[in-house]
């Protein structure tokens, strides 16, 4: 009957930050793979509520409702995340946590590291390939990445190999919730003029190659040499803000969330929390129940015959969506 705290993020994180310190502060550990939760910390003792603290047994102080809001503002912002480990100990006033078998839709997170040879990944993706000799594949692992899927646009100017789930399995309700994706990815040849690709990566209702009717993801479109933070809205591209982040081959996270306030869009390079690169405002953004996309990467080759490939890690979908269905 523990409560478990978890920090989503990849630094060191104090619980209740914005409220009154907490009777005994606990700091916990960063998560190795934001916002995959981290370590677990045993917070039972340290969030007991004023009224049942137990001196006897050196528990003292408790905490108010204004400490139990400043927790909720972390949960509420994607900080860190609380569970039960079995039947609740006791109830916490502006702070609510589940208990296990509790029947909620509102919070899904799901890891998908491409270890499985008899389909696409452990989420079963379905690949978007059109030319002679395009595939999307298991690739052998290397040092540090294991569970590669390898897109590759064959040997036809208009070649194309992409990864997609349902084209049409999230809504982005810009009033609450939170929406994230990440992937690891990598390229291995960039775009010249001559062997002419672009590359999309994040959502997308795409299921042809082309831009697509909404999305919202990260683009490399030559003879642009940086990474573009692209919006589509019914079948316009609404914004493509320039990065500042070069194209390179090497492995990156691809980091895009969605919230009330807008689109936030994340780089970084292996083993380090990505940092913010671009953002578009909420009223950019598809959203509503006309306006649908699902997790989406994408090669296709414009110019050339020469064949181009994606690698691609990981992907990491967390859809907070602060309700229950």
């Amino acid at each position: 009957m523990a409560l478990l705290a978890f920090n989503l993020t990849g630094a060191p994180l104090v619980l209740g930050t914005g409220g009154p310190p907490l009777p005994v502060s606990v700091i916990l550990p960063p998560s190795i793979i934001p916002p995959a939760r981290g370590p677990a910390r045993n917070v039972t003792s340290e969030c007991q509520p004023n009224l049942i603290v137990d001196p006897a047994h050196g528990v003292v102080g408790g905490l108010t409702d204004a400490h139990y809001a400043a927790l909720s503002a972390q949960l509420s912002a994607g900080l860190v995340d609380f569970e039960w480990t079995n039947e609740a100990e006791y109830l916490t006033s502006s702070l609510v946590v589940l208990e296990p078998g509790t029947v909620s839709g509102s919070r899904l997170r799901i890891f998908d590291d491409f270890l499985n040879t008899d389909a696409l990944g452990a989420l079963g993706w379905t690949p978007l390939t059109s030319g002679a000799g395009s595939a999307v594949a298991p690739f052998p692992a290397t040092a540090g990445y294991p569970g590669i899927l390898r897109l590759v646009t064959g040997t036809t100017a208009a070649g194309r190999a992409g990864l997609r789930m349902q084209p049409t399995s999230v809504m982005f309700n810009p009033i609450t919730g939170k929406i994230s994706i990440e992937w690891m990815a990598s390229l291995n040849v960039l775009a010249t003029a001559g062997q002419d690709y672009f590359i999309n990566i994040g959502w997308s209702d795409n299921t042809t190659g082309t831009q697509g009717t909404d999305g919202i993801y990260f683009r490399y479109d030559f003879p642009t040499t940086n990474w573009f933070a692209v919006s589509r809205v019914a079948g316009v591209t609404a914004a493509a803000v320039n990065t500042g982040n070069l194209v390179t081959t090497g492995w990156r996270k691809y980091h895009i969330d969605l919230d009330p306030t807008g689109a936030r869009f994340y780089m970084g390079p292996p083993g380090i929390m990505p940092a913010q690169v671009a953002s578009i405002p909420v009223g950019s953004l598809p959203s509503g129940p006309l306006r649908l996309f699902g997790p989406h990467a994408i090669i296709r080759k414009q110019t050339g015959i020469l064949s181009r490939a994606l690698f691609v890690d990981y992907c990491l979908i967390d859809l907070d969506l602060q309700g229950v269905r």
